[in-house]
């Protein structure tokens, strides 16, 4: 008898949905006891009671509190660098030796001045405040001085004028200041109590209102006396720190004492001895190191010498003349500097780091001949040796215990610790190849310049610790892969900027300036260095465009967009589109004058304008110069043109 068999008729009922509608057993039961993220967070916060709670959040306070005052701490004191302070006078009338005069105070603490005996640059040092500052200066107008010392300086001094504030020269160069990175900063007033009694409070008034567009917030402390001089140095003590990203993951060091050596055989050839202390991150003797200005070089060894300005030198007795009390601490620092001195690092040249910046091509790389027998052979015994059965044994096995292993757990792909030996050769090998690449940094037109700026011309660039000469690329700033070329540095939005140069990684700041004929250096741009990147493409188009000459409904006869019957057929495979929003493509040339016959997804009118576009990957210029000539000092004539003026209204 035959099976029943169901017809294509038989009802199909659906399946019970219990996914939507299960219970706490079922989902737990599912779950086999895994819990959510959100689940597990939430019940470490219920196990914390309201006390513990309150316990943990006093001892966050108390950890980040610790923190600041070690910082405070550090900076300044016995084991730590000198508080290094840069002063800048943002006026024409603020008497510069008049204010460095007074921060030289004899009885807080002692000064030591440089070689030289200048009086802009000295070393105080103050047992009673636990503190020592080394002051340095620099005048607005001259620009590189400024932003170089800014890049190392701890705290900024500025001096402002008690009727204006800041000078054009000054706005200018606080505007250079704040695109490339404020450390911390303190505000002075010079000359206040020469005024009338009458005029001193409402003066003081005036330029709070007037300081608040670029430091709002920020109290003005007085530097006429002698008195107000040391409540400027223990504001200056007690300030908490602003941190640069770019210089504190970097190794940086402002040099106190500097001296060359020349070699024997030839004069201008030598050893430089710089002496110093070095902040940031550690510092690698096999790495180069960038002198601003000058380029890269090879470090040959570090010393470690005794601490030339100690908190509280030993031997030296306090002198009732002070000018003697100064030179005598002078000289004794060059003394302590050579006594104690000892060798840190010394330089491997296995692993130094090598100065050929760029690739030198080879002219025969290109070249392909035929090989001969004996390389054959060589190649065939090179195959033999790289196939071998390579084991996988643990980190450190020695080749006598790998032959006791036994073959299940060997293969021939090499994935065991030599081939992760090879890598790490070849990555050394690439290391070597480090210092030349692309790149890219997003900048804005500073609002101050309206001169236009062309991509391809060349332009002076801040990135960071290095100075340099180079002709960028502008293209527009998207998350798409790639990029259109933008032939002018516009004003409303942000671009990219691609350069050949040194690799540098960011964080860092860029600055952006032009050369004009008078050797003044203008402040075009503003931003930050993005990545270093070869891939990112940059995209060049050009328009072609075509008049419809005879019209079929979809249809037509396009001339003017070529003029002979090989370019016609060369560019078929490329999509048309019109003005007006027509999309379609070339059917077949018709003679051989340019003529082609044309098919749209419409209708076109004959006022319509047929257009081809065509794409093309672009680079930058190989114009990259490390060579940044010392621009002329501004002027207040010339920057009156270019900058608006700051300052009191």
């Amino acid at each position: 008898m035959a099976a029943h068999r169901p017809g294509p008729l038989k009802q199909q009922n659906k399946a019970h949905k219990g996914g939507r509608h299960r219970g706490r057993g079922s989902a737990q039961r599912d779950g086999k006891g895994r819990l959510a993220l959100k689940t597990l967070s939430k019940k470490v916060r219920k196990e914390l009671s309201r006390v513990d709670q309150r316990h943990r959040a006093s001892q966050l306070r108390k950890q980040k509190k610790e923190a600041v005052l070690a910082e405070k701490r550090q900076l300044g004191g016995k084991d730590g660098p000198p508080h290094q302070v840069l002063v800048v006078p943002l006026h024409s009338r603020i008497s510069l030796p008049e204010a460095m005069q007074l921060l030289q105070d004899r009885d807080t603490g002692t000064v030591h001045l440089n070689e030289l005996g200048n009086t802009q640059n000295f070393m105080l040092l103050c047992p009673r405040l636990k503190h020592r500052w080394f002051f340095t200066s620099a005048r607005p107008g001259d620009l590189h001085v400024v932003l170089d010392m800014a890049k190392v300086a701890d705290t900024i001094l500025f001096l402002l004028d008690p009727l204006e504030g800041w000078d054009s020269t000054g706005d200018y160069c606080l505007s250079c200041l704040f695109a490339q990175g404020l450390p911390t900063y303190t505000l002075a007033v010079q000359g206040i109590s020469g005024l009338p009694l009458k005029k001193q409070i409402d003066t003081r008034k005036k330029l709070s209102k007037a300081v608040e567009k670029r430091f709002p917030h920020d109290k003005l402390l007085l530097l006429d006396t002698q008195q107000e001089a040391g409540m400027l140095l223990r504001q200056l003590a007690n300030q908490k720190q602003q941190h640069l990203a770019f210089r504190d993951r970097r190794a940086y060091l402002f040099a106190h004492a500097v001296d060359f050596v020349p070699s024997e055989e030839n004069n201008l050839v030598g050893t430089l001895k710089i002496s110093g202390y070095v902040r940031g991150q550690t510092l690698n003797v096999n790495r180069l190191l960038h002198i601003v200005g000058y380029g890269d070089f090879q470090m040959k060894q570090i010393d470690a010498p005794g601490d030339p300005f100690p908190l509280n030198p030993r031997g030296i007795k306090p002198q009732k003349d002070p000018d003697m009390a100064m030179e005598i601490c002078a000289t004794d620092a060059v003394d302590d500097m050579e006594e104690g001195l000892k060798v840190l690092m010394k330089a491997d040249p296995g692993r130094q780091e090598s100065l050929q910046a760029e690739v030198i091509p080879d002219p025969m790389e290109g070249e392909q001949t035929w090989p001969t027998e004996e390389e054959l052979s060589e190649a065939k015994d090179f195959l033999k040796e790289s196939s071998k059965v390579v084991k996988k044994v643990p980190k450190g096995t020695s080749s006598y215990q790998a032959e006791w292993i036994l073959d299940g757990g060997s293969q021939s792909g090499g994935e065991g610790d030599e081939y992760e030996y090879d890598d790490m050769e070849h990555e050394d090998f690439m290391e070597e190849e480090s210092q030349m690449s692309v790149l890219n940094m997003v900048v804005r037109r500073d609002p101050g310049n309206t001169e236009p700026v062309k991509a391809k011309e060349e332009l002076i660039f801040h990135c960071g610790f290095r100075r340099f000469r180079a002709s960028p690329l502008f293209s527009q700033h998207t998350a798409a892969d790639k990029h259109k070329l933008q032939r002018f540095l516009t004003a409303d939005m942000a671009l990219v900027a691609t350069v050949y140069a040194p690799i540098t990684f960011p964080p860092a700041s860029v600055l952006l300036f032009k050369q004009k004929s008078n050797g003044m250096h203008s402040l075009i741009a503003t931003g930050h260095l993005m990545s270093v990147d070869p891939d990112r493409m940059v995209i060049k188009r050009v328009v072609l465009s075509g008049h419809p000459f005879k019209i079929f409904t979809k249809m037509a006869v396009v001339r003017y967009m070529f003029f002979n019957r090989e370019d016609v057929l060369w560019f078929k495979p490329v999509e048309l589109r019109t003005k007006w929003g027509r999309r379609g493509h070339i059917k077949e040339p018709l003679g051989t004058h340019g003529h082609m016959k044309c098919s749209f997804d419409g209708k076109l009118k004959s006022q319509d304008t047929v257009l081809m576009n065509l794409y093309k990957r672009v680079f930058p210029k190989w114009t990259y110069d490390p060579y940044v000539p010392e621009p002329v000092p501004w002027l207040k004539s010339e920057i009156s043109s270019t900058v608006p003026q700051g300052g009191m209204e």
